[in-house]
């Protein structure tokens, strides 16, 4: 759905009778009719937490719940998808209500995609939505959206006619920029299914509604700025969002339409022409942050339990006081003495996994259980590789009834003949204690990147400390901002020769930075420090900054000459030590750090 929409831009609109689409000559490629009693797992994804739609320029009310998500009859026999808003207090919302999508499952660039949709009544304050995200680790809006039909408009409520006033719009970056267009049409759309189309060629788009043989919506995809529609392929999204920015409706007081509303969705299709390349469902490969099994909501993408992951265990039994690390769910076993168990996460769809065989399967693991445990994946083709955590290995982790992070070194399951590209069980546990024990999972993400631990240097010249940043402009880089200048004098280093030495201007920003060109995993140095060495007699007000994934930061600021950490400006070294838990209060995603290191001011 659309952020915005009050924005300027420079395109082509491109206008003209195209004729009937239906004469085309069409290949059908992908369809869910929705005929079965449950949604299919291996075409569709269902939100179930709280995403940026409900921040920013959208302001939406509503939480995704998967209980709000159901395949059944419409009350006159037809067998649809529905997605539920409702008028209930959950996790802190009013509302809530049901999202799908195809993302990791289904992609499509050109052609034809169709939906039938019955609408609820939309007085006042829904906004349900058929649309497209371009299927890229390209954040919004350089991914590109392409909106085949939004309802629910402030406009629409102002004539009396928000069951019947329809929209398009597609938006691409980098600004955002934004066009769309609008109609009332001759129809409620509550009271029965009505087609919505959208055509995708390699010069424009277009939207039609139901049985017209002209388009309402059509623009040129052919400019500079919109690659978007050229370059990526886009997958699907069907929801029913509560208030927000399209009815302009921002409070719960201000929701009049009747609840619980249903929008019903007899069928959803993607043709293609014969010189259209054709996506097929099976292949994605997945990208970012993936949660397997997690309720932490900085991922990409994620799985759901009991819809398309499912857990098989075997030698164990389940436990039911364990405390989750994250959210409401844990999985937790009591296992007995010298008993065989085993413990598998397996995908409902074989998942290509080829971006993270530089990264790690990551999980939490809590027990007090001193034996070895494997942990590894399997292909589809049944091919399994394990790394082994105990006491009489290279790996291992704290066995002190404590939550520790474990992680899985991909490229070492594919050195031992994994399949990456077609993952079966995204996460597998085997063992056999000696005694009694239990064991808990939880967080099982996997990450394009390995996680750090020990000790890292960031810039340093003690011999003692091996694993560090490596600054080369291939690994990683300085940069300093244009205000500021890094010299080399006289000054003499806290250890070893070299030292990092700046000043800033007489005026404006000043800054320097230590960027990796591979984001860095420091999420093991949550409950750790950062060390370094200062000195300055400067009384000036500056900040040390870390930038970690999904755009977010945490900083800390040093404000005249406070003492903060025992550092005094007084032209000597210092050396300090920051608890990272100080970086974290803004909400630092260390999992995926870029910028690793910057210190940054103002003249």
């Amino acid at each position: 759905m659309s952020k915005l929409y009050l924005l300027f831009f420079t395109l082509i609109i491109l206008f003209h009778f195209s004729g009937n689409i239906q004469a085309q000559n069409y290949t059908l490629v992908w369809e869910d009719n929705f005929e079965s009693n449950t949604l299919d797992p291996e075409k569709w994804n269902v939100d179930n937490h709280v995403g940026i739609w409900n921040t920013g320029a959208n302001r939406e009310l509503q939480h995704y719940r998967k209980e709000n998500v159901s395949v059944g009859d419409d009350g006159n026999g037809n067998s649809c998808l529905i997605l539920t808003a409702k008028h209930e207090e959950y996790n802190g919302y009013s509302f809530t209500s049901g999202k799908v999508t195809t993302k990791g499952k289904f992609a499509f660039r050109r052609g034809k995609l169709e939906a039938s949709i019955k609408m609820p009544d939309l007085a006042n304050g829904l906004w349900p939505a058929f649309w497209t995200l371009g299927y890229t680790p390209i954040g919004w809006p350089d991914c590109g959206e392409i909106d085949v039909l939004e309802m629910g408009h402030s406009a629409g409520l102002v004539q009396s006619a928000a069951n019947s006033y329809i929209g398009a719009h597609l938006h691409w970056g980098p600004y955002p920029s934004n066009y769309g267009r609008s109609k009332v049409v001759p129809y409620n759309l509550s009271s029965g299914f009505f087609k919505h189309t959208l055509v995708w060629t390699e010069n424009t788009i277009e939207v039609y509604f139901h049985e017209d043989t002209s388009p309402y919506f059509t623009m040129s995809i052919t400019g500079t700025n919109t690659e978007e529609f050229r370059d990526f392929s886009h997958y699907i999204i069907l929801n029913l969002a509560v208030g927000g920015a399209m009815p302009h409706i921002f409070s719960p007081e201000g929701i009049t339409a009747p609840m619980p509303a249903n929008m019903y969705i007899d069928w959803v299709k993607v043709y293609q022409l014969e010189e259209d390349e054709n996506f097929g469902t099976s292949d994605l490969p997945v990208f970012g942050r993936f949660g397997v099994f997690e309720e932490n909501a900085s991922v990409d993408m994620r799985m759901d339990l009991g819809f398309d992951l499912h857990e098989h265990a075997s030698g164990l039994a389940v436990r039911n006081n364990e405390t989750p690390k994250e959210g409401d769910r844990v999985l937790s076993y009591n296992i007995e003495a010298g008993s065989d168990f085993e413990i598998r996460l397996s995908a409902a769809l074989n998942r290509n996994m080829v971006n993270y065989e530089k990264g790690s399967a990551q999980l939490y693991v809590k027990t007090e259980a001193l034996d070895d445990i494997q942990i590894g994946v399997a292909d589809s083709a049944g091919n399994e590789a394990f790394v082994t955590w105990g006491s009489n290995v290279d790996k291992n982790f704290l066995r002190d009834g404590q939550w520790q992070l474990v992680y899985v070194p991909l490229e070492e399951m594919a050195e031992q003949g994994v399949d990456l590209s077609a993952l079966a069980d995204m996460l597998v546990l085997k063992g056999n204690f000696e005694g009694e024990a239990y064991l808990s999972i939880d967080e099982v993400v996997y990450s394009e990147t390995l996680p750090l631990g020990g000790i890292y240097g960031i810039y340093t010249n003690n011999p003692l400390i091996s694993d560090k940043f490596v600054i080369n402009n291939v690994s990683g880089h300085i940069h300093n901002w244009e205000n500021t200048v890094v010299f080399n004098n006289d000054i003499p280093a806290y250890e070893g020769e070299e030292v990092l030495s700046f000043r800033s201007g007489s005026q404006g920003w000043w800054g320097l930075g230590l960027f990796s060109s591979s984001p860095l995993n420091f999420e093991n140095f949550t409950d750790g420090y950062l060390n370094l060495a200062l000195r300055t007699a400067s009384m000036q007000e500056f900040a040390i900054t870390i930038h970690g994934a999904n755009h977010t930061q945490g900083s800390v600021v040093f404000s005249d000459n406070e003492g903060k950490y025992g550092f005094e400006r007084d032209g000597k070294w210092h050396k300090i030590a920051i608890p990272m838990s100080d970086f974290l209060t803004s909400g630092l995603d260390l999992s995926a750090c870029g910028n690793i290191f910057t210190m940054s001011g103002s003249a």
